[in-house]
């Protein structure tokens, strides 16, 4: 068993001033140079600019001796300069166990050593070994999907998974048999249980039925945690079970130029949460309580099989579909403000009640 703890230094006395400590706390909280001037300007009523909070920054760097914020943060933390449980009240610690084996191990690596291996490019090197290159671009999608799947910046992500890193199993993404696997791909590609047993007997030769198939699928869900078929999908993906590359390569993504803005709304509140809350009832919940007014359950199911016809497809490839187009490499990074975009584009109200 790999343990998850990560090795610190030892205390260093360092001397600081107030405002570099202030500066040194806002860094921990993700926020971007304007925003820590601007957060200062309110503060004290003196004028700060970007410019004099990046001279602190490195100022603080050349006392900690760090190379980046993370690793200044982390001395920070180390040495009762900041306090970790402060910075990380309020964040969902729960969310750490959608985290797969090889995102652990990521984010314990960016962790080692003070966090002075953070940058994605040093990550790299260390995952890499003489046999397999991990390359750049392979860990950078990696932490993309931790930032969703945890709704934090990199530098919130950092600390959540500092102030309780889960223990790493050598065995933890093999938690499910070959068969499970193969019929939850099934599931994935948007096969009733009848089909499912029918592909199966003319692959193996085995005596699935439909009630079978349906009972092996329950198993399923409970063994991963999930609540629905489409909720098991994306866990799934996210453990590396699948791969949601493979699972829409022969999709038309094209078709999703099809969709009116209140259809993307309603396919982004489908797949968030890894698909939890994905029924017509809590979607409608949710919107209800966004909008500040009563959305029913028969609107967003009329809603709903409108983009299934519009993409072609059920609900769980409809998702996927979404869902894949959404973690194209060449779209914006979700890294320092998914929540606030998120919560930007599910508060558009106007736009879903001109298209629902």
């Amino acid at each position: 068993m790999i343990e998850g703890k990560i090795n610190y230094q030892e205390n260093v006395s360092y001397c600081l001033t107030p405002q570099d400590k202030q500066i040194l706390k806002l860094t921990a909280k993700g926020l971007t140079r304007r925003e820590m001037a601007d957060s200062l300007d309110s503060q004290s009523g003196q004028r700060f600019g970007e410019h004099a909070i990046e001279t602190h920054i490195y100022g603080i760097f050349r006392t900690f001796g760090a190379n980046n914020e993370i690793n200044a943060v982390v001395i920070g933390i180390k040495n009762n300069i900041l306090d970790i449980g402060e910075l990380t009240d309020g964040m969902d610690k729960k969310s750490l166990l959608s985290l797969s084996k090889k995102e652990k191990i990521t984010m314990k690596t960016l962790l080692e050593n003070n966090g002075k291996n953070s940058p994605d490019s040093e990550i790299a090197k260390a995952l890499s070994s003489p046999d397999k290159e991990i390359k750049v671009s392979t860990v950078r999608g990696r932490m993309e999907k931790i930032y969703r799947k945890l709704k934090l910046n990199r530098m919130q992500a950092a600390l959540l998974y500092m102030s309780h890193p889960p223990r790493i199993r050598e065995n933890e993404d093999d938690v499910l048999s070959s068969r499970d696997k193969k019929i939850l791909e099934l599931i994935a590609k948007g096969l009733l249980y009848r089909e499912i047993a029918d592909v199966l007997r003319k692959k193996d030769g085995t005596k699935y039925d439909e009630d079978s198939i349906k009972f092996y699928s329950v198993n399923i869900m409970k063994t991963l945690g999930a609540h629905n078929k489409l909720n098991a999908v994306i866990m799934g993906i996210d453990k590396g079970i699948l791969s949601l590359e493979k699972l829409t390569k022969d999709l038309d993504e094209k078709s999703l130029s099809r969709l009116t803005e209140s259809d993307k709304k309603i396919m982004e509140i489908m797949t968030r949460n890894q698909g939890e809350n994905n029924s017509y009832e809590e979607i409608a919940n949710t919107l209800s309580l966004i909008m500040g007014e009563k959305v029913t359950e028969q609107a967003i199911r009329k809603q709903a099989e409108k983009i299934y016809l519009k993409l072609s497809k059920n609900h769980i490839q409809s998702a996927l579909l979404y869902l894949s187009a959404k973690n194209q490499p060449e779209k914006k990074s979700y890294s320092n403000s998914y929540s606030l975009r998120a919560q930007r584009f599910l508060n558009s109200d106007v736009i879903f009640r001109k298209n629902l």
